[in-house]
C-alpha cells in the first residue's frame, strides 16, 4: 500500500503539475492538507473524501482513495475554534479540521486520517497552542477508540510541530500522544506519518523534495500489512515439530543401542550430544498445553 502525505499549499499555482505528479506515484491513499480549492484538480488521482463547503479549514484535508480501495465510510470532524483577535497569531490559529476515512486496501482495515495542526504553538498557554492540545485529544482518542475495534491507524499531515532534540516532546503533540498508544510517529521536518508497527511494516519512507508549487516537501511511503498466523498453521507447525523430535528420539535410542555394542564410542558419543542439543531446542519451541 502507497501513501503520500502532501501539503499542497493553499496558494499553490502549478497545482495541475503538481497533480500530475500525484498521479505519477499513483498512491492508493492520498493524506493531502491545505487543498481547499483542490478537490476537483485532486479527483485526477482518485476518489475525494472531504467537505467540499464551509470554511476554508473545513474543506482543506482530504483524504484521496485509489480505485482500488474499498471505502466503508467517511467523516470530517473539527478539531479547533478560529481564534481572532489583533494579539498572537490569529493568521494561523484558524479552524482545523480532520478527514477520516474507513477503508479496505488489499484485505486490510484501515482507518486514514488527513489533518493539519495550528502553527506558532511555541508558547504552550497561547489560545492557539491550547486548541491545538484540545484537538490532539480529541483525534487521538477516535484513532485508539478505532483501533480497538480492528481498524489500523494511518495518520499523515502537517503537524505545525517538531519534538526538541533533547528531552521529551510537548505533553500535546501528536509524538507524545500517539507514542503513548505505542504508534510510530515517522516525520520530515513537521509533516508526519503515523502508524502501528502490530500492523504495518514500513518497507520504504521517502521524500519528494520541492514539488511543484509547495512550500512543503511530500512524504511517501510504502507500507506492508503484517499478517496475523491462523490457528491451524500453529497448530500443524507444532505437530511438525513432534514429528521431528520423535525422529530424534528414535535416532539417539538407536545409537545408544549401537554404541553398547561396539568398544569404540566416541564418534557416536559427539553424535549423540549434537543430538540431544537438538533435541532440548525443539523442546523449546514447543507449545504449553
Amino acid at each position: 500500500m502507497r501513501v503520500v502525505v502532501a501539503n499542497m499549499y493553499v496558494h499553490n499555482r502549478k497545482i495541475s503539475q503538481a497533480v500530475g505528479v500525484l498521479e505519477r506515484l499513483r498512491p492508493d491513499l492520498l493524506l493531502a492538507c491545505e487543498a481547499p480549492d483542490f478537490h476537483d484538480d485532486l479527483a485526477r488521482v482518485g476518489t475525494v473524501h472531504g467537505k467540499p463547503e464551509g470554511s476554508r479549514g473545513a474543506r482543506e484535508c482530504v483524504v484521496v482513495t485509489s480505485g482500488n480501495v474499498m471505502v466503508e465510510k467517511s467523516q470530517t470532524i473539527q478539531l479547533t475554534e478560529h481564534v481572532g483577535g489583533p494579539s498572537g497569531h490569529p493568521q494561523y490559529w484558524q479552524d482545523r479540521w480532520a478527514t477520516l476515512v474507513w477503508c479496505t486496501v488489499d484485505g486490510d482495515r484501515v482507518l486514514a486520517v488527513s489533518w493539519h495542526g495550528n502553527a506558532a504553538i511555541k508558547r504552550r498557554r497561547s489560545p492557539g497552542a491550547v486548541q491545538y492540545a484540545a484537538g490532539m485529544r480529541k483525534l487521538t482518542d477516535i484513532v485508539e477508540r478505532e483501533a480497538e475495534l480492528g481498524w489500523a491507524p494511518v495518520v499523515g499531515g502537517d503537524a505545525n510541530y517538531a519534538p526538541p532534540k533533547v528531552g521529551k516532546p510537548w505533553r500535546w503533540s501528536p509524538n507524545r500522544l500517539f507514542g503513548d498508544m505505542g504508534l510510530v510517529v515517522r516525520a520530515h521536518r513537521i509533516d508526519q506519518l503515523v502508524t502501528d508497527p502490530l500492523r504495518h511494516v514500513v518497507v520504504g519512507f521517502d521524500t519528494l523534495a520541492d514539488p511543484p508549487g509547495a512550500d512543503h516537501d511530500w512524504i511517501v511511503a510504502d507500507l506492508r500489512p503484517v499478517r496475523p498466523i491462523p490457528l491451524m498453521t500453529r497448530v500443524e507447525r507444532a505437530q511438525k515439530h513432534l514429528t521431528v523430535a520423535g525422529e530424534s528420539l528414535s535416532k539417539a535410542a538407536a545409537l545408544l543401542e549401537d554404541a553398547g555394542n561396539r568398544p569404540a564410542v566416541q564418534p557416536k558419543g559427539r553424535e549423540l550430544a549434537h543430538i540431544a542439543t537438538r533435541v532440548a531446542e525443539i523442546a523449546d519451541q514447543l507449545p504449553e498445553r
